[in-house]
């Protein structure tokens, strides 16, 4: 089941956007650009959550900061309040209840997505390339 699970996870376009960020993250900090912490708070946020985590082993004798967790800039503060379901086209006094799962459309539905590997091969040929230079 796990190897399912991941194998589709792998293939969504989250993941996708993931490891662009990630990769985009990542060229911005070793540049030293400025403006990267604003453009990437998820990515920074992600970091810093497994910096904490290693941080409580006792394994890890040198203890990476985390100072971007403990900030209140980016706080959740208030408890957002989802809208009621428009109700208007029901009948009154009736509840609505799917039987089952609706039937999706496949014409709906894109092709996998190939940035990850367009990016691995990318990245193949920009290592052999910087690597037949030296």
């Amino acid at each position: 089941k796990k190897k399912g699970f991941m194998s589709e996870f792998l293939g969504t376009q989250m993941w996708s956007v993931f490891i662009l960020e990630r990769l985009e993250y990542n060229r911005n900090i070793l540049q030293k650009q400025q403006r990267v912490a604003e453009k990437f708070v998820e990515c920074r946020f992600f970091d810093e959550c497994i910096d904490a985590k290693e941080n409580r082993s006792k394994l890890h004798v040198y203890k990476k900061g985390t100072p971007f967790l403990s900030m209140n800039r980016y706080a959740q503060t208030e408890d957002y309040k989802v809208p009621a379901p428009d109700t208007k086209d029901l009948p009154v006094n009736q509840k609505f209840r799917y039987l089952k799962f609706p039937k999706l459309n496949p014409e709906y539905m894109k092709q996998k997505n190939r940035i990850v590997e367009i990016y691995k091969e990318q990245d193949v040929l920009e290592t052999t390339s910087s690597s037949s230079k030296q």
